[in-house]
């Protein structure tokens, strides 16, 4: 098998500077759990759902305003995975 008969080729992806809320927004919307990262079409990381959940506090343990005004101000590139192993 190949792995240009298994791949994606209308990917989906994520800028540095897009916020954390704005990318569960994507991951949500496309029902995708990975975001490429990519800057001027060049791959700089992936952001999981993992990874953007854990960039904010659990929802028990900050008010509603602020978790959102946290996830409105933090930056995937905050957040991504640097090293990468692709094909």
């Amino acid at each position: 098998m190949l792995v240009r008969s298994r791949m994606t080729r209308e990917v989906i992806a994520a800028t540095p500077t897009m916020t954390v809320a704005e990318a569960v927004a994507v991951t949500r919307e496309h029902r995708i759990r990975h975001l490429p990262v990519v800057d001027e079409d060049r791959l700089v990381g992936v952001a999981s759902d993992r990874d953007l959940r854990l960039a904010i506090p659990p929802q028990d343990s900050l008010p509603d305003a602020e978790r959102r005004q946290l996830m409105e101000s933090t930056r995937v590139g905050d957040v991504l995975v640097k090293e990468v192993v692709t094909v």
